[in-house]
């Protein structure tokens, strides 16, 4: 039964990290952020926290590999960082409140 929870999330995991790839390949609209989701969702919902922070880190390093590196990585990943260690702060309190204040925070 544990494997198949284990494939299952893996295989969550991987369709995360490739629609946010994609995401942000694609022309969107400024200030649309599908990789702070994905690192507040990992952060809340993914019992194992290096699935949480490698999710969104991946995602970004790929594409950025793709559009290009620049000099504001750091800052840019430690904010992300810092969105699923907000996310840790939702576990077993995943309400409207909770999550509409965890994605205000993590959008500041």
């Amino acid at each position: 039964m544990s494997t198949i929870m284990l494939n299952r999330q893996n295989a969550i995991v991987a369709v995360l990290i490739a629609l946010a790839i994609i995401s942000r390949l694609l022309p969107h609209p400024p200030n649309f952020a599908p990789i702070a989701a994905i690192a507040l969702f990992g952060g809340a919902m993914f019992s194992n926290r290096a699935l949480a922070f490698m999710m969104p880190f991946v995602a970004m390093l790929v594409s950025d590999a793709i559009i290009g590196f620049h000099s504001h990585m750091p800052v840019v990943y430690g904010l992300f960082l810092a969105t699923v260690i907000i996310g840790f702060a939702l576990r077993d309190r995943v309400k409207m409140g909770t999550v509409i204040g965890a994605s205000l925070l993590s959008s500041t």
